[in-house]
């Protein structure tokens, strides 16, 4: 398994830290881990869900992360997404002509029709209970990079941007 990390040059200070939580979330997915003929492409990009895709055919899978997350919402989202393309990588889930999620051969309906569900029913289809479990595995590396001062929080972004915004209005 291959994966290659592209985005904004805002995102570089990012790099470091998708870095780890990709290998550690891939660490745990011995199958993904092993397979040499697997590629997955990141991408850090501002303002958009992270997502995770099996749609080039060139690329194995695509993955998105949305660059203007907390450093610890930027952990968990990598994990949430690698679950994603774990379950791509293993049938469990399918985009059947790029237009209609199948779960475990279930047909699930049409991608509009399941993007335009309310947060709290998209949370309990299958393949998203399945990945926000696998998203709890973060909090160990999450645990690891904040004892090394290598993480930083929302509540310190937030923290920071209070400070930012009353020493412009000084």
């Amino acid at each position: 398994m291959i994966y290659y990390i592209t985005g904004t040059a805002h995102s570089r200070r990012l790099r470091p830290l998708l870095k780890a939580s990709l290998d550690e979330a891939i660490s745990l997915m011995p199958d993904l881990l092993h397979d040499d003929s697997v590629e997955i492409k990141v991408f850090i990009r501002p303002d958009r869900n992270s997502v995770a895709y099996s749609y080039d055919p060139m690329i194995d899978y695509e993955v998105f992360i949305n660059e203007m997350q907390a450093d610890d919402e930027i952990v968990r989202s990598v994990y949430h997404e690698m679950k994603h393309v774990e379950q791509l990588y293993h049938g469990r889930m399918e985009f059947v002509n790029n237009t209609r999620f199948r779960w475990k051969g279930r047909d699930w309906g049409h991608v509009d029709e399941i993007s335009n569900l309310t947060d709290s029913v998209y949370r309990r289809l299958p393949w998203e209970r399945e990945a926000n479990v696998f998203e709890q595995e973060a909090n160990k590396l999450l645990y690891k990079l904040d004892q090394r001062g290598k993480i930083q929080t929302w509540h310190d972004k937030k923290r920071m941007l209070s400070c930012s915004s009353s020493l412009e209005l000084a």
